[in-house]
């Protein structure tokens, strides 16, 4: 995370998600879906309940910048790459899923987390939700937030460096999802051999880089 370029003039991105309800009536409608909500089955009534409160927020952080006469490109969460995110403030509009994922386009940047839907929606990494957003809009634009700097994870894959900005974790895995893959991974000068196999299972062996002491073992 960085300061935002111009906080009296901000570039502001609103990255939101789908919600399950839309897509499966939407995007890729899904007849046995569609039926089911048709009944009123009990099975996806949290679909429309949920999808209600994410239009809910969504339509709020819209309506709060659209008050304040703030300027913003709004995207689907999947769709940021190519758009300009360097010293902007991106504000992402649903639980920690969404937040993840745009963080894959974002490099220099303020993002703000709004969980749109507490009530169901995991949002750890969200520092906001309906009711708290306005304000801390306000404390991010006058510069009395606290902004947390995040670190990137950096890989080199065979001597080749991978550009994707990483949060969190990476997965490299075998073009086969049943096949086992095999990675040997370097730390410090010290080197890990790790079999991993298609259902989950991972197989350690040699001296571990971390703690130091020999490994031989298989693990679920």
């Amino acid at each position: 995370m960085t300061a935002l370029k111009d906080p009296s003039n901000p570039k502001i991105i609103l990255a939101h998600k789908d919600s399950r309800f839309h897509l499966y009536t939407k995007v890729r409608p899904n007849a046995d879906i569609q039926a089911l909500l048709a009944q009123e089955d009990v099975s996806v009534a949290q679909l429309q309940r949920a999808h209600h409160a994410h239009l809910d927020t969504l339509k709020h952080v819209e309506a709060v910048l659209k008050a304040r006469k703030l300027p913003f490109r709004k995207a689907y969460r999947a769709r940021l790459a190519g758009l300009d995110t360097e010293g902007a403030l991106i504000i992402t509009v649903g639980g920690d899923g969404t937040l993840l994922e745009a963080s894959h386009w974002v490099r220099d940047a303020v993002v703000l987390g709004v969980n749109s839907d507490p009530g169901r929606s995991t949002g750890s990494l969200c520092v906001a939700r309906k009711e708290t957003f306005e304000s801390l809009l306000d404390a991010v634009l006058a510069e009395n937030a606290s902004l947390v700097p995040v670190p990137r994870l950096q890989l080199t894959l065979n001597d080749q460096l991978i550009n994707e900005p990483v949060l969190n974790d990476v997965l490299i895995a075998h073009k086969n999802p049943a096949a086992t893959s095999r990675f040997i991974i370097e730390r410090n000068g010290l080197a890990q051999d790790i079999r991993s196999l298609g259902g989950g299972a991972r197989g350690f062996h040699g001296r571990h880089p971390f703690r130091g002491r020999p490994r031989h073992r298989f693990e679920r």
